[in-house]
């Protein structure tokens, strides 16, 4: 029994070891991947960070390129009233030029009238030719002012051409800003869920240390419970060798026949038919049943058997010293 004992308490201390080895790699391998986690949280938030910089610098692209776009707009707008006061002044100009031939042709022909009548109307054919002369220089006048009308106006037809394709540019880039803005927002929408994964992973490793904590608890108070076992099960050996030793003293002694024995071996009282005889089954001897009433499981029974008070005190002493 001890044997198999010995054997139950080396098995499960190998089970242990092996336990507490495998335990042991496993936290090996929990902390290589919290490391690793991380390093990789790290990394995510040096992402973050560089997504919300371009972020920031995307919205203040944006702000600038719709100041521009304003300002574009509002040039153009004062650009299209210019050339619509251009045009107006253009109608007046031509207008005061139909009034002015209408003018002419009516001067010419009251000139020609006035030709018959040259002796007499001289003075005022001088004066209708300085008339003639003041609308035809004014004539040349609306002419030039008609040219450099012209002129401004195809200038201000460029521009607002060069100002079409501009704006059209800023709204392409402004698409494009507005695209990458999104895939910024869809990235960063990715690093938060990753960074959430991160979390979990993280209370997981809390977990899984805290359980790695308890285990290693209760493998210390094992360590303890088997230390124990065995200080006890080295004073189990102790004892059962000093039985050995004692029952082999004992049974030296010869077994006494009923025949020689007539008196207790102990109180030396008569045997009788109301005092009968019993056997020590440890010592041989012969008592009464008042001098041998103990029972004890011997080395070579199975079963409590009866004793005498000498040798139940002797295989108890061991016990008592105890």
């Amino acid at each position: 029994r001890l044997e198999a004992a010995q054997k139950d308490i080396d098995t499960e201390r190998q089970t242990y070891e092996s336990a507490r080895q495998g335990l042991n790699e496993m936290y090996g391998a929990v902390q290589k991947q919290l490391e690793t986690e991380i390093k990789m949280r790290e990394e995510i938030e040096r992402e973050v960070e560089v997504q919300r910089s371009l972020k920031a610098e995307s919205e203040t692209a944006m702000q600038l390129m719709e100041t521009t776009v304003h300002e574009k707009q509002d040039t153009i707008t004062s650009l299209r009233r210019q050339l619509d006061d251009v045009k107006q002044a253009n109608l007046a100009m031509h207008t005061r030029l139909q009034t002015s031939e209408e003018t002419a042709k009516a001067k010419s022909s009251q000139l020609d009238m006035l030709t018959i009548s040259h002796g007499q109307l001289s003075s005022e054919n001088e004066q209708l030719q300085a008339k003639v002369s003041a609308l035809e220089q004014r004539s040349s006048a609306a002419e030039d002012t008609l040219q450099q009308l012209s002129a401004r106006f195809a200038d201000v037809e460029a521009k607002k051409a060069t100002a079409d394709a501009d704006l059209v540019i800023e709204r392409q880039w402004r698409s494009s800003i507005q695209t990458e803005l999104q895939q910024e927002r869809t990235r960063l929408q990715e690093a938060s869920a990753e960074l959430e994964q991160l979390r979990v992973i993280k209370q997981e490793y809390t977990d899984l240390h805290r359980k790695y904590a308890d285990l290693q608890e209760l493998c210390t108070g094992q360590e303890q419970t088997l230390v124990e076992l065995g200080s006890r099960l080295q004073l189990s050996k102790q004892e059962a060798e000093d039985m050995r030793e004692r029952s082999d003293q004992l049974k030296q002694s010869a077994w006494t026949d009923d025949k020689h024995a007539t008196t207790c071996r102990q109180c030396g009282s008569a045997f009788s038919m109301s005092r009968r005889k019993h056997h020590c089954r440890q010592c041989g001897n012969i008592y009464c049943n008042t001098c041998s009433d103990n029972q004890m499981v011997l080395a070579a029974s199975s079963k409590a058997v009866r004793v005498c008070d000498g040798c139940y005190t002797l295989l108890l002493q061991p016990s008592g010293q105890k």
